[in-house]
């Protein structure tokens, strides 16, 4: 009873869209209209503003190929440039990818929780602003699993992130977004110095919590220092 009820329920949901859709549209029951859908989005000029490049070893490159050992990582560097007069907020994320057998490469939508988005180490940013004529560098580190070989394809995908509209007369909302292709080479034996890489790592990330704690010790041992003098010791030593 249950089952049939929900199916009821979803039939009658979707029954009362099609009419919305119907009324919107100045169409009678059972009448056919062709619809041209409508390809533009609020966000294509913000998008088109927008240039992006991979700058691996300070090289810019529209897409990426890393060659890794098991349970080695690597940086992925990529630039932003903003040639507008205003700031642009956009959101990103890293996507699955497969090659077509006419050699198309294509990228899935889902940019969270995807095999080759957890390759990428720790908890990242989804979202930055792109200053007003001005540029900015983001970097992750991609880590090859341990049991992996082989390639691995993926990619880094970015979209304005301002709310779309469904424009009256269109049947589908437009979602515009650029993706570039990250190509992983994954050869050899496993990498066994992932330790000293985690060290870096976290040297490089708490560097300036690191300095400010040494400093605050040094601080204390410079003030231990000076009131540990004896204010009553003698000027002048005393004569036998």
């Amino acid at each position: 009873m249950f089952f049939v009820i929900s199916l009821l329920s979803i039939g009658v949901s979707l029954w009362q869209t099609d009419m919305l859709w119907i009324k919107q549209n100045n169409l009678e029951p059972g009448q056919i209209k062709s619809i041209n859908q409508d390809l533009h989005s609020d966000n294509m000029t913000d998008l088109g503003n927008l240039q992006s490049t991979f700058c691996n070893e300070n090289k810019a490159t529209r897409d990426l190929t890393l060659n890794l050992r098991p349970w080695q990582r690597n940086e992925i560097c990529i630039a932003f440039t903003n040639t507008s007069k205003i700031a642009i907020p956009i959101s990103f994320g890293f996507a699955e990818g497969s090659v077509s057998n006419d050699w198309v490469p294509k990228c899935q939508l889902t940019t969270t929780g995807n095999i080759f988005a957890k390759s990428i180490k720790g908890t990242i940013s989804t979202g930055i602003n792109i200053p007003a004529n001005g540029s900015i560098t983001q970097r992750f580190t991609y880590v090859a699993n341990k049991n992996s070989s082989g390639g691995i394809f993926g990619c880094f995908g970015y979209e304005i992130n301002k709310q779309e509209t469904l424009k009256e007369g269109n049947l589908f909302l437009i979602i515009p977004r650029k993706v570039w292709y990250i190509q992983v080479n994954i050869t050899w034996s496993v990498y066994n110095f992932w330790r000293l890489d985690d060290m870096k790592d976290t040297y490089t990330e708490k560097r300036n919590t690191i300095y400010s704690i040494i400093a605050a010790i040094l601080a204390l041992w410079i003030l231990i220092t000076i009131f540990q003098k004896d204010p009553k010791k003698e000027k002048y030593p005393s004569k036998k």
